[in-house]
């Protein structure tokens, strides 16, 4: 986070707005952090995990889904009134959304080998 830029997305932003001068400050500790987690790993025998980007986002993948179907008009209702005709314009977007989801699972599957 220290070098990430800022992100100007669609829903959100995210803006970097750590002081240049308080990213050294905060790298050294971080440095200090990593060598006293190298020197516990050392001292009590703990594995390193691996970790591969395609089982994060394959397991992140049905939360975006039920997010998504949360977000469906009939299911907005618990949070209050819904202006009519609403899932005539939001659930077919959200269902594209929804097949896109699908269809990055089914790659996803393919490159962990299932």
């Amino acid at each position: 986070m220290l070098d990430q830029e800022d992100y100007p997305g669609i829903l959100y932003e995210w803006k970097n707005d750590l002081p240049d001068d308080a990213k050294p400050l905060l790298s050294a500790r971080i440095l200090k952090i990593r060598k006293a987690v190298e020197l516990a790993a050392g001292r009590f025998a703990l594995e390193k995990r691996d970790r591969r980007a395609s089982d994060e986002a394959f397991g992140k993948l049905p939360y975006c889904w039920q997010i998504l179907e949360d977000a469906k008009a009939a299911r907005l209702v618990r949070y209050g009134e819904v202006a009519e005709g609403l899932g005539r314009e939001l659930d077919p977007l959200i269902e594209t959304i929804i097949t896109l989801v699908l269809e990055m699972k089914s790659v996803l599957q393919r490159i962990r080998g299932g």
